[in-house]
């Protein structure tokens, strides 16, 4: 089998960033088991003048295998990652975590999974939000009432001095402006 690092894809994505994003559980685990890094990055060196990129730690965008899996909710996959040593707080170049990612597409199983793992629920990204107002920017009740259920903190505002209440207000879900307010 060819090294398990070696990228396969010219966009600067490793096989398992792949496995990840496509939600490919038994690709990833045999990748894993055959040394590739739950912890991915992009790092381009040259070899006797052609390009030769390994994998390390996050890929282009900062997003690690964790985030791809995280975003697409494929729940297994986050399992087996986090499992393999995946960095809960990694973050992609905006500051985002993979718990960050699900709260704001609504994959509240990863969430779960994510917290049940130890993430930090008021880890805050480069614009000031915290997975809960990532949830409540578009109204998932359910992640905002299982983060705030571990200890997430309704308070904090962004750097547009919103908070999650006021996210929340914005996209008319009156049931999660009664819960964070």
């Amino acid at each position: 089998m060819p090294d398990a690092h070696l990228l396969t894809r010219p966009q600067g994505r490793t096989a398992l960033l792949v496995a990840a994003l496509g939600g490919h559980l038994e690709v990833a685990r045999a990748l894993l088991e055959r040394g590739a890094s739950a912890e991915v990055k992009n790092e381009v060196r040259t070899t006797t003048g052609s390009v030769c990129q390994r994998l390390t730690r996050t890929s282009k965008g900062g997003k690690t295998a964790l985030m791809y899996a995280a975003q697409y909710g494929h729940v297994s996959l986050v399992r087996l990652l986090v499992e393999h040593g995946a960095a809960l707080e990694a973050t992609n170049m905006y500051g985002w975590t993979a718990a960050h990612s699900a709260a704001y597409y609504g994959k509240l199983e990863v969430v779960r999974v994510l917290v049940d793992s130890g993430c930090r629920v008021n880890a805050l990204n480069g614009h000031g939000c915290t997975p809960l107002a990532s949830a409540a920017k578009y109204g998932y009740v359910d992640c905002c009432r299982l983060l705030l259920s571990r200890g997430a903190d309704k308070s904090p505002r962004n750097l547009d001095g919103d908070s999650a209440a006021d996210l929340a207000r914005a996209c008319g879900c009156d049931e999660l402006v009664a819960l964070l307010s």
